[in-house]
């Protein structure tokens, strides 16, 4: 089935210091996603604003990493501290597509970029989370499988917008690597709605 390894796990041993530390001082889990989802739209705004500028990279890169830790900061907090709320549950998935395309589709509008590419990989990304959201509709669990996880795709891209910011893209790889990630992300698909059936079957 083509599945990287999860790195859920390690992250989130990574996070669990600060979660308990968050968590002692009556931090919710919805505020952290509501911070997210925020900061990656104002990245997002800043880099279609400044299309040929390189510092909205920074931005772009910074969210990135702000979400990468809220978001398993957040998820720590609703499961390990009793703070789990059906409103939590809602704004975790429109936060996953949001981010997604706040954060990667400006990349889009900087002169050079393979910017159909971009705005496709991005769009098949997002209907990667509908596949997995829509496993519910058969009985199965939310599928969250590989290879190109929300985590893979952050890589991905953060790569990319590195390269920009270092004056490595656009170059000949990007559309290449595009492709490619195309691919694995109907790996994903696919892996996601065989997985949903076998487990919804009496």
């Amino acid at each position: 089935m083509l599945d990287l390894p999860d790195t859920k796990p390690i992250l989130e041993r990574l996070f669990r210091p600060v979660a308990r530390g968050l968590g002692r001082r009556g931090v919710r889990p919805n505020m952290l996603t509501l911070a997210s989802l925020s900061s990656s739209a104002l990245a997002g705004v800043l880099a279609l604003e400044y299309p040929t500028a390189t510092w909205p990279l920074f931005a772009i890169l910074a969210a990135m990493l702000m979400r990468l830790a809220l978001n398993h900061v957040d998820g720590i907090l609703a499961r390990e501290h009793d703070m789990k709320t059906r409103l939590g549950g809602l704004l975790n998935e429109i936060a996953t597509p949001a981010e997604d395309m706040a954060l990667y589709l400006p990349l889009a509008v900087r002169p050079g970029m393979p910017a159909t590419l971009i705005v496709g990989t991005v769009m098949s990304g997002v209907l990667v989370e509908v596949v997995g959201l829509s496993a519910l509709a058969v009985g199965s669990a939310r599928r969250f499988d590989g290879p190109m996880t929300k985590v893979a795709r952050g890589i991905f891209f953060g790569t990319l917008a590195l390269a920009a910011l270092l004056g490595l893209a656009p170059a000949l790889w990007a559309p290449a690597a595009l492709l490619l990630m195309v691919g694995l992300l109907a790996v994903t698909a696919s892996n996601r709605l065989s997985r949903a059936m076998t487990e919804a079957q009496p």
